[in-house]
């Protein structure tokens, strides 16, 4: 896949994330964003802070990066082949068929906090950290996404190619929106 496609494709992701935010669940109320099935699942508001929690170090370490590189004048579109690592991992991480296939341990530091959280200010960062994500993406047509090396969340011994470390990001997003999703079909969802 040329790099350009993939950057498209993951900005389409990411728009169908926002679509869904405003669709769904920007009209719920904040009894139903901090519902929970049980006390070990996690509510939607949950859902929607461990994105940012979890993405925000990846924004982190992709800004330090572009601040150290020379972009190039124009849009880079050259074949874009995923790193081993990071194309396992990115496929792990994704939804398939509308299910969460693989089930994963949350590092500590990315769990989220109580169901009590302030709804409003999580939305906003929410809404913000995406807003970032796809500036970053516009910004990453000037880079080569197989040369600019970004460190895991685990630390420097996980490394993925740019263009690996926006998918990993994308599918974690769309992972955690769908289990955000499916807390509204557990019986017991509040009417309002």
């Amino acid at each position: 896949m040329k790099s350009l496609e993939l950057l498209k494709s993951l900005t389409n992701s990411c728009e169908q994330i926002n679509s869904i935010v405003q669709k769904d669940l920007l009209t719920l109320s904040k009894d139903q964003l901090r519902w929970k099935s049980n006390e070990n699942s996690w509510s939607i508001i949950e859902c929607l802070e461990h994105i940012v929690l979890s993405g925000d170090y990846y924004l982190k370490e992709i800004k330090k990066k572009f601040d150290k590189k020379i972009p190039s004048n124009t849009p880079i579109n050259i074949q874009y082949n995923p790193g081993l690592i990071g194309n396992y991992s990115t496929k792990s991480m994704e939804p398939k068929e509308g299910k969460i296939k693989v089930k994963m341990k949350t590092l500590k530091r990315m769990k989220p906090g109580k169901s009590q959280l302030d709804t409003d200010r999580i939305i906003d960062k929410f809404q913000n950290y995406q807003k970032e994500t796809l500036a970053l993406l516009d910004k990453s047509r000037f880079y080569d996404l197989g040369k600019i090396k970004i460190n895991s969340s685990l630390g420097i011994l996980i490394r993925f190619k740019l263009g690996d470390a926006f998918r990993f990001v994308i599918a974690h997003n769309q992972r955690h929106m769908l289990q955000a999703k499916n807390v509204m079909k557990y019986p017991g969802f509040p009417e309002s």
